[in-house]
């Protein structure tokens, strides 16, 4: 999928990305094609609303030697959901450390229905033993119910969402990628710089996003490095989103 650059194959390249599914119980979500599409292209991914069906999605992905992980207490129950975060990584390349979830305080419309906020995944690099932090979030939706009344209110709840998100985030000292459904292309969370995918295309509106948190090496230019990324065309219909990959060099 992506073109290797044999230069840099040998400082920790990963292919990750970021795919909101579009899981609400009453859409037959495509699960098989949609693993096996991910298996392929992906070392980790970072899942949005995948509101149910979790023995299918842990089943698919563990046939393939992956391992699928949602926050514990995932439920939904006449409309009422939880996060709907997951994460899905290669598990002959990464061991799982620790995994944390957070809500978000702040929320208006269909989207107190479900239990928005980020959820965060500590994994350890089978070969190097190094560190890697991911941050999965799906920040406020836009509301067309009622716009007067919504549309005015969803772009600050976003930016409340973010500033709570950092505020508990930016401590961290290891390799740290937020990356989600951010549902906004403007750069709202402090101390966080976004990988390019600024492009503007009908598959592709720029509100599924990546960036790294800014640390010592990354103010020393010594910081992650995007070899490729693309908005993959081959999930074309499975969702409403397309999943947005990145080739990344990890700053060790």
């Amino acid at each position: 999928m992506f073109k290797h650059d044999d230069k840099v194959m040998d400082r920790q390249p990963i292919t990750v990305a970021t795919y909101n599914v579009h899981g609400f119980p009453w859409i037959m979500t495509p699960i098989k094609q949609i693993v096996g599409w991910i298996t392929r292209s992906c070392d980790v991914i970072a899942l949005q609303e995948v509101w149910c069906r979790w023995p299918e999605w842990s089943a698919a992905f563990a046939s393939a030697g992956w391992v699928f992980l949602h926050p514990a207490r995932e439920s939904h129950f006449c409309t009422l959901f939880g996060s709907g975060l997951a994460f899905a990584w290669r598990s002959s390349s990464w061991t799982l450390r620790d995994s944390r979830q957070y809500p978000f305080l702040a929320g208006v419309g269909l989207d107190v229905l479900a239990t928005k906020g980020w959820f965060r995944l500590d994994l350890i690099n089978r070969g190097t033993g190094q560190p890697l932090r991911l941050i999965n979030t799906h920040l406020q939706a836009d509301i067309d119910l009622v716009p007067d009344y919504f549309m005015k209110r969803t772009g600050d709840i976003r930016k409340a969402q973010a500033r709570q998100l950092v505020s508990v985030e930016r401590v961290s000292k290891v390799p740290t990628l937020l990356i989600g459904d951010l549902n906004t292309d403007q750069d709202l969370f402090e101390g966080f710089q976004f990988f390019p995918s600024e492009a503007h295309t009908d598959e592709f509106k720029g509100i599924d996003r990546c960036g790294f948190l800014i640390g010592k090496e990354e103010k020393e230019g010594q910081g992650w490095t995007v070899i490729d990324w693309l908005a993959s065309k081959e999930a074309e219909g499975w969702s409403d989103h397309l999943p947005v990959l990145w080739q990344l060099q990890i700053p060790y």
